[in-house]
């Protein structure tokens, strides 16, 4: 498992608890934890899991927005 933190704020879209995109849209905050396990892909390049974001069980980015918006603390 691989976590990584939030360095650049970030806007996403929220998901219902059907996983279907709703009109509204989250913000990952500067040092929000993300933990990624590889292998786990979503509907982008790559699924990350909140260890402490209240917008979001969990996200899906490129790599291009992991590259910009995190960096890996472990």
């Amino acid at each position: 498992m691989e976590r990584y933190k939030c360095v650049k704020e970030l806007e996403l879209p929220i998901y219902d608890e059907d996983e279907c995109p709703t009109d509204n849209y989250g913000v990952v905050h500067v040092g929000n934890i993300f933990q990624h396990e590889k292998g786990c892909i979503g509907e982008s390049d790559i699924r990350m899991y909140s260890e402490n974001c209240e917008d979001f069980g969990y996200i899906d980015i490129t790599y291009e927005t992991l590259n910009k918006c995190f960096e890996r603390i472990a």
